[in-house]
Parts: structure tokens; sequence; C-alpha cells
């Protein structure tokens, strides 16, 4: 996710604008929220945008124990199922953007979502977007407090160990450092895959 801009928001309606600008910088809330209704997940992909590195967004992060794994700068492809979402769901909204009014938009919205949702991928092999999360959360069961707590603890002392292996320390370093580790322990937890052949994790 991003700041929305004029491109991204081609509303006329200057307090919707006001109103999607608010909403996007109380993030953490939306988090907060989410968690509670749904379950934490363990892990948030996020990109390096100023609404998800914040310090509320890390304190949510912290409380629920979910771990946080930016994408290397200016590589979109590392979040590419989170960018096509996002076009998907700009490209359908749109054009009701412009003739829904302020009060019709939240509820257009829900409903573009659920359709998306809803939709069959052949990413996911014929299933949508909702059974995909509802296998994901069953998965994620044994993963109670402690588990997650000792999770974090060994993804601290990998990147640690990262760390201490280069001879600049820069806060690029810790960054590179800290994503390699957790893609580390979740693969070898069997948590996660990577097929991109080509490494992008690398330090500057």
């Amino acid at each position: 996710m991003r700041s929305p801009s004029e491109k991204q928001f081609p509303i006329s309606n200057t307090n919707l604008k006001r109103r999607l600008q608010a909403e996007l910088r109380g993030l953490e809330h939306h988090l907060d929220k989410l968690f509670r209704r749904f379950g934490p997940p363990l892990v948030l992909k996020r990109d390096n945008g100023s609404n998800l590195n914040c310090e509320a967004v890390n304190e949510v992060l912290s409380q629920w124990l979910v771990i946080p794994l930016n994408s290397p700068p200016h590589y979109p492809p590392y979040n590419g199922s989170i960018e096509r979402a996002q076009r998907d769901l700009k490209s359908a909204v749109r054009p009701h953007l412009q003739t829904s009014s302020c009060g019709a938009v939240p509820a257009v919205v829900t409903a573009i979502v659920h359709d998306l949702n809803h939709r069959p991928r052949r990413c996911l092999r014929g299933h949508n977007a909702c059974e995909q999360f509802a296998g994901a959360k069953q998965n994620l069961s044994g993963y109670t407090r402690r588990r997650r707590k000792e999770l974090v603890q060994q993804i601290h002392e990998l990147a640690m160990k990262i760390m201490l292996e280069q001879p600049v320390r820069t806060r690029g370093h810790a960054d590179v450092a800290w994503r390699l580790a957790v893609e580390t322990l979740l693969q070898q937890n069997e948590i996660i895959a990577i097929s991109e052949p080509k490494s992008v994790t690398q330090f500057p």
C-alpha cells in the first residue's frame, strides 16, 4: 500500500478524498480491528511506504506477534500478488468513484472486494482468495503466542548473526539481514516457498 495521490484516486469529491487519506493514515486501527475479527496472520508483507512503516503500525504488529516482512526497495515483483490485487481493486473501483455519491462508495467497494475475493484464480489452482484464506487460517492454529515468540526470537538471533558477518553495518544492512532471517526461518518451517530464481535480497 502507498499513500494516496491524485492519480490513484481521481475523485472530484474533496470530502471523499480527505476521508480516504485519513483512513489510510489510521491504518494501525484497521489492522488491529482485522486481527481481532479474523485472528492475526503470522507474517505481514509490506512495501516501504510510510503508511505501513511507522511506529503505530509496528506497535500493533508487535502486540499481536505478527512478523513484518518488507519488500526490497524498488522491486515490486517481490509483492507480486499484493500488487496485482491492488491493481484489480483500483481498476474495478475507479469507474464508480465518479458516479457514486460519497455515502455510497463504501458499499460499492465492499461489493467489489467480495466479488474479487470469490473469483477463481489460476495461481491458486482454481481456488479463490476466500478459500485460500480459510485454509491458511486453519494452518495457523498451531502458532500460539508462545510459538510465535519463539519464532520471532529465532529471527532476531539469525538477523544479528547475519549483521555481524558484514563489514559495514547500516540501517539498510539491518533491513536486509532481517528480511534474510525471516525468509530463511519461514522456509525452514515450510511456511513459504520462494520460487523466484534470482536473488533479490542482497546487501547494498
